[in-house]
């Protein structure tokens, strides 16, 4: 009895088909990953600039918002690459 719900639950496992829509979220979610990882690696060199002039208040809160997305990104692109 147990070999034949083995056979029927890997029968159902087996009958799973790609959707062209499952392809679509795949390759998005690379593409996402990617541009976020190579945006992290990049962006820390936009602060050189930035903390060698005067710091204002509109610098400063530049400077937080570019930390803020490249945390994002570090975050996002985490998964990137890795196999």
């Amino acid at each position: 009895m147990e070999s034949a719900t083995k056979l029927d639950s890997n029968a159902t496992t087996n009958n799973h088909v790609d959707s062209p829509v499952d392809g679509l979220v795949s390759r998005s979610i690379g593409a996402i990953r990617f541009a976020s990882f190579w945006l992290a690696v990049a962006l820390p060199f936009a602060y050189v600039p930035l903390l060698a002039t005067d710091m204002t208040a509109s610098t400063a809160m530049l400077v937080t918002g570019l930390f803020c997305l490249n945390v994002l990104a570090l975050i996002v692109g985490h998964g990137y690459n890795n196999r």
